[in-house]
């Protein structure tokens, strides 16, 4: 716990640690939707501005529910809408998760990606929840950060059959930090 709220990595990769290929997801798991939104429904959620555009509403709205804190170094990039906030460093916008965390009565900020934003969250997580989509990505181009499962300690795994429409099988993961 960091100031009274969890910090709360919520991903899918690849059996080879790919996340995206081409500013996209190269796979399609139903389920794994279904979690990313229960996950982070009424939190706030950190996400980098290329994650942001590639949301599969093409960017043009925020995902519902939740605030969208969207992290980018370009000074210039602009988003008129009352549910996203734009932040200069992934520390802005971690302070800026915290109040908003406290305001709506949450103890957990959720990061929803990309690569370098996962980077820099990994180091003060409490808990990732990882969707292993059971499939290997030859053209990936963004990858989830390795971290030191020393580090950590499995606490679910729940396989899931690819269900009509998905491209792979997956299974839900969820590991939480070791104490001290």
């Amino acid at each position: 716990m960091h100031k009274g709220f969890k910090i709360s990595l919520v991903a899918a990769m690849s059996e080879n640690r790919v996340i995206g290929r081409a500013n996209d997801i190269p796979w399609r798991a139903k389920g794994d939707f279904r979690f990313f939104k229960e996950a982070t429904i009424g939190k706030p959620l950190i996400m980098g501005r290329k994650t942001f555009e590639s949301l599969e509403n093409g960017g043009t709205q925020p995902l519902p529910g939740r605030p969208n804190i969207v992290v980018t170094t370009r000074k210039d990039y602009q988003y008129d809408h009352p549910d996203v906030s734009i932040h200069h460093s992934y520390d802005d916008a971690l302070d800026y998760a915290a109040k908003l965390a406290e305001e709506m009565g949450v103890d957990e900020i959720c990061i929803g990606g990309g690569a370098e934003i996962y980077k820099l969250s990994l180091p003060t997580a409490d808990i990732i929840h990882l969707t292993e989509i059971h499939c290997t990505v030859e053209d990936g181009d963004t990858f989830f950060p390795a971290f030191p499962k020393d580090d950590w300690q499995e606490s679910r795994r729940e396989f899931v059959a690819a269900e009509e429409g998905d491209t792979a099988d997956y299974s839900f993961v969820t590991w939480e930090r070791r104490s001290a």
